[in-house]
């Protein structure tokens, strides 16, 4: 599932996908995760383009600032 990169969460998934990698990050993994939330914004990183690539292989990284607990 998601890996620490220094102080933040990254996750890397399918675009079309990302509504439920949010959901499921949010919800469910760091509720029950030795993380919690900095007060810091989340940003996500697009690896490839629309214009280069099929819809079916974007791919999305979205880091999300935490801490340990």
């Amino acid at each position: 599932m998601p890996s620490l990169v220094g102080s933040e969460m990254c996750i890397r998934d399918r675009y079309k996908d990302m509504d439920k990698v949010y959901c499921n990050i949010y919800r469910y993994w760091i509720p029950k995760s030795e993380y919690e939330l900095r007060d810091n914004m989340s940003f996500s990183k697009f690896l490839n383009s629309p214009v280069l690539v099929p819809e079916s292989e974007l791919l999305t990284e979205i880091y999300i600032p935490v801490s340990k607990i």
